[in-house]
């Protein structure tokens, strides 16, 4: 539990510090590190939320559905893979 709060802090921390790609990098790590790691979501609406595009329509938010997408590949790759708890 210390752990995974450390590593949300270190997610928001390169939230306001740093690139896109390195958050969402974060956040598809966090999938693999953590068992279920659903501050992913909360994580990515919060991105889209202050970084996203406005006045769009749903399919105008290409970093949500592109990442969303992500997150759910990780997560299905991960329960297929053989050898991970």
């Amino acid at each position: 539990m210390k752990w995974r709060l450390i590593y949300n802090v270190l997610i928001f921390l390169s939230l306001t510090l740093v690139t896109w790609p390195v958050y969402t990098a974060l956040l598809l790590a966090g999938v693999f590190i953590f068992s279920s790691f659903y501050e992913a979501l909360l994580w990515l609406l919060i991105i889209e939320i202050l970084f996203g595009p406005i006045g769009v329509g749903l399919f105008g938010h290409y970093y949500l559905l592109l990442v969303s997408g992500a997150l759910l590949s990780a997560v299905l790759v991960k329960k297929t893979m053989r050898y991970y708890e």
